[in-house]
């Protein structure tokens, strides 16, 4: 059993993948930590968040500044900031 500590995704899927890939990440067995900043200036918020979901229990999170704001702007407490590319999160039927 391993555990990875990742931090700033900012919505970068395609990087974690490699990075999960190339340290042979098996959610059966590992765990990652995400050290915040899941969503924001990425272009796949929405898609990162589900593959995060995904991992279930080996997965664990504290927010980050990023994804603070995130909620705000989904609880209508702040304006969307164009440059967080939260677009996707925004107008997501699952959200």
């Amino acid at each position: 059993m391993a555990h990875y500590v990742v931090g700033d995704i900012h919505g970068c899927l395609q990087p974690l993948k490699n990075l999960l890939a190339k340290v042979e990440f098996n959610p059966r067995y590992d765990q990652l930590w995400a050290v915040g900043d899941l969503i924001g200036r990425g272009p796949n918020a929405q898609a990162t968040l589900e593959f995060l979901a995904d991992l279930g229990p080996a997965f664990q999170t504290v927010l980050g500044n990023h994804d603070l704001h995130a909620l705000a702007v989904l609880c209508e407490l702040r304006r969307p900031n164009p440059k967080d590319n939260t677009a996707d999160l925004l107008h997501s039927t699952s959200r």
